[in-house]
Formats: structure tokens, sequence, C-alpha cells
């Protein structure tokens, strides 16, 4: 027989896997020993589930014959040792007797430990890691976890916005409102806006200098504003101005429903609207602007009730109403 095809068969305490040695190189292949150890390992472990537990059981041996064929120096009391390894390190957990006994004879399938577990998570290939021992590298970390939970309180935050603004916001139509603008030391521009249907009431928007609007002769503008008087090109939406202002003069305006008695009128909604012509071009004079920003336009926020306090000549609005 030629020398160099001799090959002997070494068997250690430790490993528990069958190395090959060329007689010739003597040459160590770890890689062939690792694959022989999980394949002994695998072996075990399907004898585990099973129920053989030694080589005394009819089955083990029919085991061993299966799987011989893939493993080649694959011996009995190889397996034998791997099952009373892993039965040892269950110990702890599960008695082995106790086990047969409640089982009967059928699979008992005994917890392994944590290196045991991540090793036959392993696909075989060896490269694909299970979601236990991803975390057990990051120390406990998961960044799938942690993006879940950080887009629930997300929505769940957006969701609370949405409902506090709801909570602190007039989304009921507003209707008989009137708005003054453009406003300059003689001039001054108005948009008021009309009922959306025929209430068959009578409405006038009225302007003057005396806070008390009934008082005819005070009053420099009177403008018919019931439903009827709007054209359908104007959308329930008048404009009208004023040229004959004087400057420095508060004055004040709304929409009213005259009365009987004379010089007497009911404002709707008791909603009296004012601005003070400035100063004729050229001419110093001072005044307040007011500025804001992140607040709803129309909500019950408490930076506008601050605002009308200030009485400020221009109110800008920043951004984000």
């Amino acid at each position: 027989m030629d020398a160099a095809s001799v090959v002997s068969e070494t068997y250690t305490e430790d490993s528990d896997t069958a190395v090959y040695v060329d007689s010739k190189q003597a040459a160590w292949d770890p890689e062939k020993e690792l694959l022989q150890s999980a394949v002994v390992g695998s072996i075990a472990k399907q004898c585990i589930r099973q129920g053989v537990f030694s080589r005394d059981d009819t089955r083990f041996q029919s085991i061993i014959e299966r799987y011989g064929s893939k493993c080649p120096g694959l011996r009995a009391d190889m397996v034998e040792r791997r099952i009373e390894e892993f039965a040892k390190r269950s110990s702890n957990n599960v008695s082995l007797s106790a086990g047969l006994n409640s089982s009967g004879g059928d699979a008992l399938a005994l917890p392994l430990s944590n290196e045991q577990d991540d090793a036959e998570e392993q696909s075989p290939s060896g490269c694909r890691p299970s979601f236990k021992s991803k975390c057990k590298e990051n120390g406990g970390f998961n960044l799938l976890t942690y993006t879940f939970l950080l887009l629930f309180f997300a929505i769940l935050m957006f969701i609370i916005s949405i409902i506090s603004t709801h909570m602190d916001y007039n989304r009921a139509p507003y209707r008989n409102w009137a708005l003054a603008g453009g406003v300059t030391s003689t001039f001054a521009e108005f948009r008021v806006r009309g009922p959306q249907s025929d209430d068959n009431l009578r409405r006038e928007f009225v302007v003057s200098p005396n806070s008390n609007l009934g008082i005819k002769k005070d009053q420099i503008l009177n403008a018919p504003v019931s439903y009827t008087d709007f054209s359908d090109e104007e959308h329930f939406v008048k404009k009208l101005r004023l040229d004959s202002l004087e400057p420095l003069t508060t004055y004040y305006y709304a929409i009213t429903w005259p009365q009987v008695v004379p010089n007497s009128v009911t404002v709707v909604d008791d909603n009296i609207g004012s601005f003070k012509t400035p100063a004729p071009e050229g001419s110093r004079m001072n005044f307040t602007v007011a500025l804001g920003s992140c607040s709803l336009t129309g909500s019950r926020s408490q930076i506008f009730q601050s605002i009308l306090e200030l009485e400020p000549q221009l109110f800008i609005n920043l951004g984000d109403f």
C-alpha cells in the first residue's frame, strides 16, 4: 500500500472529534475538525429529541448509521459523550431522569446553554446571527425596536397636537364680520361680510368718530349690508372705502341693526372695531407695531389678547399661523 494513501484516525477526549492525519504530510485541518464537531453536536441533539440517551438504546445505532456516511470516522462514543455534556449543562433546569419518567420515553428537548442556542440558530452557512445573539452583541440595543418606539411616540404626539388644536380653535363659520385696512391719514378701506341666507333683517355698516354708532349726525358712512344688498359678483363680501378722514383721529365701525328709537342701534354680536388714522405724510408720530407667530389665527391663544391690550397700529403675522 502506498504510504501517501495511509490515513490514521486519532481521537481526543477534549474535542470529541475524529481528526484525520495524513501520515505523509501530518497536516491538521481545523475546518474539517470544526465541521465534524458540529455534526456530532447535531446528532447528539437529534438523539435527545428522540429520547435516546445511550448506546444501549436500539435506536442509537440506527441514528449513527444514518449519519455515518456524512461524517467518516463517526463513533458511538463520540455522540454518547456529547449527549452527556448536554445533560450536564441542563442539569440546573431539567433532570434527565425526571424528563424520562414524565415523557414515558417520548422525545425530550433539553434546554441548552446560551452558547449552544446561538450555535443552533446559526444557518448551515454559519453566517446569519439570530435576533437574540444580535441584541447580545449590541449590549441589549436593537435598532429596529428603538426605531418602532420612536415612530410610535412621534405619531402619538402628532395625534395629541391635532386634538389640542381642535379644542383651542374656533372652527365655527363666522358671519357678519367687518375689517378695516389700508389706513392712511385721510383714507381707509373696509371689507364687510353679509349674511349667507335671507333672514329678512335689515343691516347697516356704520363708521363714526363717535363710539355710539347710533348717533346719525356723527356717522360718516352708513351702507346697507342686508342679504339683498349684495350682488352675485361680491360673494357676500362688500368692498367700501372712505377718503375724507381726519389725521390722528379714532374711528369706530360695526354692522348694526337699526332700531325704531331715533339715534339707537344694536351692534351685531357686540363686535365694534376701531382704528386710528396716522399723522399726515411727512409728519412725525409715535406708533406701536405688534408681531406674532406660531399661534393659529382665529384661535383663543393668549398672544392675541396681549396684542389687543397694546392697541397697535399694525400687526404682522410672522408665520406658522
